[in-house]
């Protein structure tokens, strides 16, 4: 059987829909992103409160950069709590799709580097990974 389907919708979801690592549709990046966003109105202060929720609760994983690569999707990244930079822009445009907020992933293969951008009315190129407070490792002792 053959079926032939014609879309007629004049919209461009590619910076709304979920992807295989940008997996807006999964219930917990869901319900995070309900969290962090409750009672917030504009499109920045969500973009800006989902950013900083990620930048100060999760790790940059240097083990992933020496080998040992976790999978840098947004629900891994969500359970495992640290990331690279293709981690951190995952999870970002995960949640931040949760909104209703167009964002994509960029990334460079000439700078081996991964970020987003994010329209909130006005454009933003937020790389979270770069934005990281400096904190100890979950390897390392607290001093």
């Amino acid at each position: 059987v053959t079926f032939k389907v014609n879309n007629t919708r004049d919209e461009d979801g590619t910076w709304l829909y979920p992807s295989n690592v940008v997996q807006a549709d999964d219930i917990n990046i869901m319900n995070k992103a309900a969290d962090i966003t409750y009672g917030l109105e504009t499109a920045y202060d969500k973009a800006k409160a989902i950013h900083d929720w990620i930048v100060l609760n999760h790790f940059y994983d240097n083990d992933s950069l020496a080998g040992a690569r976790k999978r840098q999707d947004a629900v891994a990244v969500m359970e495992y709590g640290m990331a690279v930079c293709e981690g951190y822009a995952n999870l970002a445009a995960a949640l931040i799709r949760n909104c209703g907020i167009e964002v994509k992933y960029i990334s460079s293969s000439s700078m081996v580097h991964g970020w987003n951008h994010v329209n909130v009315g006005t454009a933003y190129n937020p790389d979270l990974s770069q934005n990281l407070p400096i904190l100890p490792s979950p390897k390392m002792p607290h001093s």
